[in-house]
């Protein structure tokens, strides 16, 4: 199993990556600075070439030369992704379940519709099979609050309603393997941790719940 936490902004991701990492079975990297998302914007715009198929047969058997063809052959680009995915998870392979977190994923600037978003998680979906993902936002004026924001939070909450619009919607069309949680109710340790663990198919100990110790 994968697990793709994407959080918000200040909403706890890095503790819920903790909180996830108790279990020993479990292993959650940080983020890449959305490495993720440019490692599918690469692929993509090698298959985006796809319509070209026809030139780049021909260009390979040396009957034409196309100038805007791209000279790669899109199966063969998966293929090397892959391997540059195996790289950034040197350690993938020893726990049976891993993932990784990432905040950017939604934003405008990154998805700027629905159908963007929709895409990209389907990519990661493709590339890291039987593949779960966990929504986590928090309480907007707890959000804007951080001092990692600017003083004018006005385009953050902009920017960050965007972004929960496109989380509910996904988790709703994709409710098998799509989880909505809050800051709070992670928190609240007599259901929180309970409740994520058991979605995700795994035991849990009263003990994992001591990572929350350390809240934002």
């Amino acid at each position: 199993m994968h697990i793709l936490i994407l959080g918000q902004s200040r909403s706890g991701s890095s503790l819920l990556m903790r909180l996830l990492n108790s279990h020993p079975d479990v292993h959650i990297y940080g983020e890449n600075w959305n490495a993720m998302h440019h490692l599918y914007m690469f692929q993509r715009s090698i298959n985006d070439i796809e319509i070209w198929r026809p030139d780049y047969e021909k260009a390979k058997a040396g009957e034409v030369k196309t100038a805007w063809m791209n000279n790669c052959d899109p199966y063969t680009v998966e293929t090397y992704v892959h391997g540059v995915i195996e790289s950034i998870f040197p350690d993938w392979g020893k726990n049976e379940i891993k993932g990784f977190k990432e905040i950017r994923v939604g934003l405008p600037n990154y998805n700027p519709t629905y159908k963007e978003f929709e895409k990209e998680l389907d990519w990661y979906s493709k590339m890291f099979p039987n593949m779960k993902i966990i929504f986590l936002t928090r309480d907007m004026k707890k959000m804007l609050m951080s001092a990692w924001h600017p003083k004018d939070p006005t385009s953050i909450e902009i920017q960050l309603n965007h972004q929960q619009r496109f989380f509910k919607r996904y988790a709703s069309e994709h409710p098998t393997k799509c989880l909505e949680l809050r800051y709070k109710f992670m928190l609240d340790t007599e259901k929180g941790p309970q409740t994520i663990f058991e979605w995700l198919g795994l035991e849990y100990e009263e003990e994992f719940a001591k990572a929350l110790d350390l809240k934002l």
